[in-house]
């Protein structure tokens, strides 16, 4: 900005600030002047000025290499603005240090950058870009960690260099952005332009790699314009246009949103709800948090998915682990278990999201909490293991966010229930289905009510505590276009991109499920019933959707609304009567119709119309409920015929519901996907059942003379947890015993689980199912062919991107931590694996070299897991306390991170390894690259040659010393 003083006076000025050090140019009367001052530690070389800029050379302490600052204050004439620019074409060919400039251009680059006022001259702002492109500087805009720099090579080194420069005690999110902010930008050597607005664009691919970067301002263009808010209409009915009312009325209208309006005594509510959490639960949450935990949940969120408030997505500490992690890691345990304070780390920004295009009342955008990166870790590993237990506590009718439950699992009971609720046409009561629309659910939980119905389930104070911490120490500020509002302390609510937000509003709609299933206990609510002979369904829930069902009359619905209001002034909750609906059975008399909608003040819905995004009926008029569906698949796939979609035949009797049809057509296929994965074996029946995997469909062909009732468990050895080779080898044929012999087997025993066979993972998906279907039915790989054919030319048409290579030598573990590597050999013919195992200590010298041979091993991927066993259990068996184990099988640490039951081939194995982590203070899972990992396969390639084991303290084979010495070598700095 301009200084409008003489020298002198900003001299005296810039005394009186503390800068010992400056240059100034003096104003001419009134107008221009320009400033620049420094401390006294930092040495500056003034190379130019004029009464537009002043330029400089900067030497930092303890910093090598100089770069060159400008600041620079364009002319607000237009008669000026060529010479400006010129001048500034000019300066960027004097120098090739790095350069920043820093300034009042008085232009902008884009249209949307202002808002209201006379539009701005097109040519004008090209020219202001043009001259930008001409002195390859590029606007760096509010900080934002983006994600295709970590393609430049250098970056770590610039991240390295920026974290270790920062002074103990002041390590945080916002002093690292501050470090970083210039020093990325000053050191990135690749082609910014084209890269910052394809990534800004959201396209995945370029088509023939064009460079016409217009193409990608038009994509900004466009995601700018759809997400800028431009007018707002108030609550009073006024219409505001300038930027800083908007704000204002958006940062008011939040901080009464979450506001608590007080809570009443929940007594009523807390009565039908059960302790459920027991002691051992208890004992399992209050557990000291360990660094595992911490890795866990960085790995589980989404790499670039959601920038945090701070500019760093998940990516950033993901990729820059081994040079953050131990400090991130520090500090979160440090508030997981000593209750240390967040600190600024819980402070959040608030984004509006729009529900309806073109909003412009508040009501109508969805408010998104940017926490930072601190917060949602800790949050994250706290979800983690409320995760574990939350189906104890939680009403079996709620489907959503637990673990093992599916929003599938609603939607077909909603389905049943509807239809049976439809062909009810007799009786002298009808049913009714009332689906409520909560008015901002998340934004109106009071705090007290969570508190009081946690400790109610049975959570320790402990925890309790722990949780209020997270909730209540938050700030947030409104942030419209840019542009952020003020800090305000909330007293009621969750945020919406909190990990914990789901899990505690499912114990909030606990609330509602008490009143619920009290009232259908003392028989005030009958529910309805999906059919004759079973239970009755007072309510379903999937987070804030619901949907009540009870009897069609002036006391029912005077009953759903005593609930709803006991629920309400105790929760915080609100429901939107205006936008809820109601349907009845056929036989519901008008009159009760009438006297339901007037009572609960819903709408009347002549059909159940939609519940969580599908229709609850289907009747004859298939295609006219699936319409939506169909034209968002045709926007996919444009070009491509309806006649691909195949079309349902029609089976089964016509009183069946279409849900149960779909079904019942689809269980051959079922039969014929699942395979039992053995654990004791005690629910799998040796003939009848399949279990197999390298049988034809899993089952046993051979003469089985036993008992059809014999289980698998009879087969295993169940005090050394292997099986009993003798017993297998006598009942069944050579192969049959071959391959029973070569299924996996935990140390640990646990029950039997069911996995899907066309997934690696076990797990059930539509893809292999279709997979299936294929090869039942050869025509459709015409259809699969023209797949194949499409994607190829595509990829062909791929832009060749650079990718940063990966970590190309061992690296040390800290100081006190033992890193373990191990790498799985197999032989295929033979099926036998060897394990390779290397203890190292953190001056890289090695402690223990191992190596071991298994017998009927099914597989490579099980070879590696079988040594990462035996990786972890030496750890054990050496009493280390602080381990990295490390391999170069992504699958097998990936699993090993995991916390859900794994179904795979290895999931025996898997679950071993889990099972033994808790054997350490503090224990990590790292994926290396081959090259990285050349000791342990060395080890495991030569015992497999050999087949002779190993066990070498204090060093490893002749033939691995020169690899160990080299890997012992640390990275020069």
């Amino acid at each position: 900005m301009e200084t409008k003083l003489d020298k002198k006076r900003m001299e005296k000025v810039r005394k009186r600030c503390g800068f010992a050090n400056g240059i100034e140019v003096e104003a001419e009367c009134s107008r221009g002047g320009l400033c620049m001052a420094w401390k006294k530690e930092i040495s500056v070389n003034l190379k130019s000025y004029s009464r537009w800029h002043i330029d400089v050379l900067i030497k930092e302490d303890n910093v090598e290499e100089e770069w060159r600052y400008t600041g620079f204050y364009s002319s607000p004439y237009l008669k000026d603005k060529n010479t400006v620019w010129n001048l500034l074409r000019r300066l960027a060919q004097e120098s090739d240090f790095p350069w920043l400039v820093e300034g009042d251009f008085n232009k902008i680059l884009y249209s949307f950058e202002k808002c209201g006022g006379i539009p701005r001259d097109n040519r004008r702002m090209e020219a202001f870009r043009e001259t930008l492109v001409d002195c390859q500087l590029f606007d760096i805009g509010k900080f934002h960690f983006e994600a295709w720099w970590t393609m430049e090579e250098s970056l770590e080194k610039v991240i390295r260099e920026s974290w270790e420069a920062n002074v103990e005690g002041e390590r945080n999110d916002d002093t690292l952005a501050k470090l970083i902010d210039t020093k990325i930008h000053l050191n990135l050597e690749i082609d910014k332009n084209e890269m910052y607005w394809e990534h800004r664009a959201r396209q995945n691919w370029l088509k023939l790699g064009d460079k016409n970067t217009a193409y990608f301002h038009r994509c900004a263009l466009a995601w700018w314009q759809t997400n800028t808010i431009s007018k707002l209409v108030t609550e009073e009915g006024a219409e505001i246009e300038e930027e800083s009312e908007i704000l204002s009325a958006a940062s008011s209208f939040f901080q009464n949103l979450f506001k608590s309006k007080g809570v009443a005594d929940p007594c009523k509510v807390l009565d039908g709800i059960e302790r459920t959490i027991k002691q051992e639960d208890n004992e399992f949450l209050l557990a000291p948090y360990r660094e595992e935990e911490i890795q866990a949940a960085l790995e589980g969120m989404g790499p670039t998915k959601a920038p945090k408030a701070d500019g760093f997505p998940a990516l950033f500490y993901q990729k820059y682990w081994h040079i953050v992690g131990r400090d991130v890691t520090e500090f979160c345990l440090g508030i997981l278990n000593n209750n240390q304070d967040f600190g600024g780390f819980n402070s959040t920004n608030i984004i509006l999201i729009p529900k309806v295009p073109k909003p412009t009342q508040l009501v109508n955008f969805r408010p998104i909490s940017l926490c930072t990166f601190i917060y949602k870790v800790v949050a994250k590993t706290i979800a983690n293991r409320l995760q574990k237990i939350i189906d104890k506590c939680i009403d079996k009718v709620q489907s959503a966010f637990v673990p093992g439950r599916l929003i599938t699992d609603n939607v077909l009971l909603a389905y049943e229930i509807f239809h049976t609720i439809n062909q009810k046409r007799t009786g002298k009561k009808g049913v009714m289905a009332v689906k409520l629309d909560m008015s901002k659910a998340y934004d109106r939980v009071e705090w007290g009510f969570i508190e009081e119905v946690m400790k109610k389930m049975g959570f320790d104070c402990k925890w309790v505590e722990l949780l209020r911490r997270c909730v209540t120490t938050v700030s947030y500020a409104v942030n419209i276009n840019g542009r952020r509002g003020n800090l305000f302390l909330p007293s009621r609510g969750l945020r919406q991109g909190d990990p914990l937000s789901p899990f505690l509003f499912l114990i909030c709609s606990e609330g509602l499920s008490s009143l619920m299933r009290t009232a259908q206990r003392r028989g005030l609510i009958k529910g309805a019933k999906a059919t004759r002979q079973g239970p009755a369904a007072s309510h379903l829930l999937f987070a804030d959707d619901c949907i009540l069902f009870g009897e069609a009359s002036h006391k029912g619905a005077e009953l759903l609304k005593d609930i709803l209001q006991d629920y309400e002034i105790c929760s915080g909750q609100c429901v939107n009567f205006l936008k809820s609906t109601v349907f009845f059975s056929p036989n519901t008399t008008e009159e009760d119709k009438a006297v339901v909608s007037r009572l609960l003040g819903v709408r009347v819905a002549t059909n159940p119309e939609k519940y969580l995004g599908l229709p609850n009926m289907i009747g004859r008029r298939k295609k006219e409920l699936f319409q939506n569906l169909l034209d968002k698949i045709s926007m996919r796939i444009e070009g491509w015929s309806n006649r691909m979609l195949s079309q349902g035949e029609r089976k089964g009797q016509e009183r069946n519901s279409y849900a149960w049809r779909s079904i019942w057509v689809a269980r051959g296929i079922l039969e014929k996907g699942l395979i039992w994965k053995v654990g004791n074996g005690t629910d799998i029946s040796i003939v009848n059942d399949a279990w197999v995997p390298d049988l034809v469909n899993s089952r046993l062909l051979s003469s089985y003379t036993g008992s059809f009732d014999n289980k698998v468990a009879e087969l295993i050895n169940c005090q050394t947890r292997e099986w009993n080779r003798e017993v297998v080898e006598y009942t069944f044929g050579a192969d049959e015993a071959d391959k029973i012999l070569r299924i996996p087997l935990a140390k640990y025993p646990h029950d039997d689980l069911m996995a899907w066979r066309g997934e690696p993972a076990g797990d059930f998906s539509v893809k292999s199912t279709y997979k299936l279907l294929q090869s039942l039915d050869p025509s459709a790989y015409a259809l699969q062919f023209s797949y194949f054919d499409f994607y190829k030319k595509l990829c062909a048409k791929l832009k060749v991107v650079k990718i940063s290579k990966a970590l190309s030598r061992w690296q040390h573990p800290p100081y006190q931590t033992v890193k373990i590597n191990f790498d799985g050999a197999f032989d295929m013919k033979e099926h036998l694996s060897a394990s390779g195992v290397v203890v190292r200590d953190n001056e890289g010298s090695v402690i223990v070299s191992k190596s071991r041979l298994h017998e009927k091993v099914a597989s490579a991927f099980a070879a590696e897991a079988l040594a990462c066993r035996d990786a972890i259990q030496l750890g054990i068996d050496m009493q280390k306390e602080e381990v990295i184990i490390e391999g170069d099988s992504l699958t097998v640490i990936k699993k090993c991170r995991n916390v859900l039951p794994d179904r795979s081939q290895i999931g025996s194995y898997i679950f071993d390894i889990r099972q033994k982590k808790s054997d350490f203070k503090a224990i990590r899972f790292d994926f290396i690259s081959r090259s990285v990992n050349t000791l342990a396969h060395m080890i495991a390639t030569k015992t497999l040659k050999n087949k002779e084991e190993i066990c070498l303290v204090g060093g490893v084979p002749l033939y691995a010393e020169t690899q160990a010495r080299n890997d012992s070598l640390r990275e020069p700095d």
